[in-house]
């Protein structure tokens, strides 16, 4: 092996033995322990004029275990939503005192009870929010529209929210 390639090669073992010895550590590798026992919350809405802004937050979370968290959005005007064209939204994956950025996204169909499938976009988050000073946090997704907006899709944008999460248990005494 050369030298950057051994170098390259000890950096990722420490990424990987950080990783393990971390209880968040959920990028594809057996969860236990305090991280074991997710639970599933979600929420939708429809950002229109009237509604600019759709918020799904989470109870009391573990910080230390990351939580997935995903935002489809899409047309509600199916030839809007046909014509894969994004829809104007921004959003944010929050938490108590900060948030994540730089979520993954991406263009996915969804399908509905009938089987037609529309054009849809998706932004995904896994992670945790282990500086955060007090004993839990609150996770929590944000889909709105940018402020001064004046010109605002047909029918609105649907959201759906999903978030994976470890619920905060208090230390016994």
């Amino acid at each position: 092996m050369t030298r950057p390639s051994l170098l390259i090669s000890g950096v990722l073992v420490i990424i990987l033995i950080a990783c393990l010895l971390s209880a968040g550590c959920s990028g594809g590798l057996p969860v236990s322990g305090e991280c074991s026992n997710r639970i599933s919350y979600g929420g939708n809405g429809l950002l229109t004029e009237d509604q600019q802004h759709v918020r799904v937050s989470t109870p009391e979370a573990n910080k230390n275990c990351h939580a997935q968290m995903t935002l489809t959005y899409w047309y509600k005007d199916k030839a809007l939503a046909e014509s894969g064209k994004m829809p104007p939204i921004k959003y944010d994956f929050q938490t108590l005192n900060g948030w994540f950025p730089n979520p993954v996204s991406k263009q996915v169909t969804i399908y509905d009870d009938q089987g037609a499938g529309v054009k849809a976009w998706q932004a995904t988050v896994d992670q945790a929010d282990k500086n955060e000073s007090g004993d839990y946090t609150v996770y929590s997704v944000l889909a709105f529209y940018p402020p001064g907006r004046r010109d605002f899709p047909k029918d609105g944008v649907e959201v759906d929210v999903k978030i994976s999460y470890v619920p905060y248990k208090p230390a016994q005494k």
